[in-house]
């Protein structure tokens, strides 16, 4: 009778014993998953659109960066209207790119007479790039929009290219 209490008693404890092994792995699963998650969204910040209200306000087609790349996003509280013209910042550390959006003049404009600056390839215009007080600099027409991709020191000209390439019409 001993022996069969004994052997009952030692069922009952390992029972215990996978049970509270059970709820430690859960919880240590769980623990692991909130981490990961933490350290996910530490590491992946989410970009700042631009704020929709601004595109709404102009009378002409304003464009934007469908994809920001090389860690560039929009400066929070940047843009900026004045006398028609659309200002707003894209800014990866210390290194920006300034943007300049304006309805397309009606006179002409000739991208091939602006000095030292050659054709680039865009999506939505005619592009050419070159410097701006020594720093990449790029120049868009499209039917309805003028954009000017100015940068300060430490913008490389990969950089402005990428975002000058991902531009796209926002409304």
């Amino acid at each position: 009778m001993d022996e069969s209490n004994n052997q009952s008693s030692e069922r009952s404890r390992t029972k215990k014993s996978k049970k509270f092994l059970a709820a430690f792995l859960v919880v240590l699963c769980t623990l692991l998953i909130a981490l990961s998650t933490l350290f996910f969204k530490l590491t992946h910040k989410t970009a700042l659109q631009f704020p929709a209200h601004i595109a709404d306000s102009l009378s002409y087609p304003i464009y934007y960066p469908a994809n920001v790349t090389n860690g560039y996003q929009y400066q929070a509280d940047s843009a900026n209207i004045k006398t028609k013209l659309l200002f707003f910042t894209l800014a990866h550390d210390s290194k920006s790119i300034f943007v300049t959006e304006q309805t397309v003049p009606n006179s002409a404009i000739n991208l091939n007479s602006l000095p030292k600056y050659t054709s680039l390839n865009v999506p939505i215009g005619q592009a050419v790039i070159g410097t701006g007080l020594g720093n990449p600099a790029v120049v868009i027409i499209t039917p309805s929009t003028l954009i000017q991709l100015t940068s300060n020191k430490g913008v490389t000209k990969t950089d402005i290219i990428s975002i000058a390439q991902a531009m796209a019409r926002q409304n």
